[in-house]
């Protein structure tokens, strides 16, 4: 068992276009000494943006527990996307070992045609129900699992022009 919270990240603003965006981190702490092995997750999309806006979500592992995602080296343990505002990652196992603490980031390709300069994605994880462990594990935290941030869409790119012909003016 442990105690898992949600937790800002610093580097809260996606660019149009941007790939691995961190949209959210949590951290779970396992207060017991016996190891917790999360095998599923489901968030929502607070915001309620169109699923477009979002792309090719991902959970990521941060590797050297720093809290700080590193594109290059940190793994993806589940793919997912959002569907009726919801996205559920399983077919994973993460472990978090007997009092120790880990975190785990939710990342998107935030789109280049869809999403807006202003829009602001967001994500919870809303209940106990929406984890999943492979051994019997009591959680403790406070929900929803909320990092309360944001991620502001930053940017204005041009695949989000659209040009019409216009006919030539006569004189």
């Amino acid at each position: 068992g442990g105690a898992v919270a949600g937790t800002r990240h610093a580097a809260f603003v996606g660019v149009t276009g941007a790939t691995n965006a961190v949209v959210f981190r949590f951290e779970m702490r396992d207060t017991t000494g016996l190891q917790a092995s999360l095998i599923a997750v489901e968030v929502l999309d607070i915001q309620g943006f169109d699923a477009a806006d979002w792309q090719n979500l991902r959970l990521v592992k941060d590797t050297d527990a720093d809290g700080v995602f590193d594109a290059g080296t940190d793994p993806v343990l589940a793919t997912g996307f959002f569907a009726g505002g919801r996205a559920t990652f399983d077919g994973m196992r993460w472990t978090v070992p007997g009092g120790a603490t880990r975190q785990l980031f939710l990342t998107a390709d935030v789109s280049a045609t869809s999403a807006a300069d202003g829009d602001r994605l967001g994500a919870i994880v809303a209940s106990v129900q929406d984890l999943g462990f492979e051994e019997p594990t009591a959680v403790a935290g406070t929900w929803p699992l909320d990092a309360g941030g944001r991620l502001p869409v930053d940017g204005f790119t041009v695949e989000q022009l659209t040009s019409f012909p216009v006919p030539a003016a006569t004189a």
